[in-house]
Parts: structure tokens; C-alpha cells; sequence
């Protein structure tokens, strides 16, 4: 049975290229992107990537300004899928820890790919949708 009960959200800093990130709880090494399981209350996978990322890290995000990027495999296995969406819009002013021994900060998206790191398969595969957005925004920044 193949369950989609998870979505996240990748979100990049335009000045230098960062993500936004968590960490996973009492594990501050282990970084991934803020995002979480399907609640009943949410309308569709892009509001549980928005709430979620709201309720891990501070920042809000409407899901208009949402894009989606990537769906797949989130744990190894096809049971349980997750979906991604970049956002192209969101407040940051209120970024920081709200859950209990988690790290939220911005890193290179390439320490998303180590060994250590959750989900780091997934976010291989992640990695060309998002060097793709990166390319989009560093060709708005010198148009």
C-alpha cells in the first residue's frame, strides 16, 4: 500500500543561495528540510508543507506561493511518498527554534546529501530541481 502522507518545503535564500533547514530532534548534526506528515485538517500536501514548515522553523509561507518540484520515495522504500514544493514567497521574520532540541538555520543544500543526513536519497534526487532554481534566480538577479 503506498501512502502519501508526507510533504516539505524547500526554500532558498536568493543573497546566497542557502536552504532553509531543521534538524532532526536532539540530533543537531542531521539536517533535512522542514516538513512533516499529512494531518487530517490539512486541505492538500502543500498546506501540511506550510504548516509544518510554520510550525518547525517560524517561517510562513501561503500556499500560493508554493510550486511543486519533486515527489517520490521518502524513506527508501515505495511505501510511503513524499512530496516537495519550492517556495517562491515567505516571511522569515519570525525564523527560529520552535520545537525543543531541533537546530533550524540556513545551510548548503549539499549537506543534505551526506550519509548522516534523513532522507538524503531522496534529497539526491532532489538536488537537480534545485540547482535548476538556483540557476532561475541567479539569472534574476543580473537581468
Amino acid at each position: 500500500m503506498i501512502s502519501v502522507g508526507a510533504a516539505c518545503l524547500l526554500i532558498v535564500r536568493p543573497t546566497d543561495l542557502h536552504v532553509l533547514t531543521v534538524s532532526r530532534k536532539n540530533q543537531i548534526n542531521r539536517l533535512g528540510l522542514p516538513g512533516g506528515k499529512w494531518e487530517e485538517d490539512d486541505a492538500s500536501s502543500i498546506h501540511t508543507a506550510c504548516r509544518e514548515t510554520e510550525e518547525e522553523t517560524g517561517v510562513i509561507v501561503l500556499v500560493q506561493h508554493c510550486e511543486h518540484v519533486y515527489t517520490g520515495a521518502a524513506y527508501g522504500s515505495t511505501s510511503h511518498i513524499c512530496s516537495t514544493y519550492y517556495a517562491t514567497k515567505y516571511d522569515d521574520r519570525n525564523l527560529g527554534q520552535k520545537e525543543p532540541g531541533m537546530f533550524v538555520g540556513w545551510a548548503f543544500f549539499e549537506q543534505l546529501l551526506g550519509p548522516d543526513a534523513p532522507f538524503a536519497e531522496y534529497n539526491k534526487r532532489l538536488h537537480d530541481r534545485y540547482q535548476r532554481i538556483c540557476l532561475e534566480l541567479l539569472s534574476r538577479r543580473t537581468a
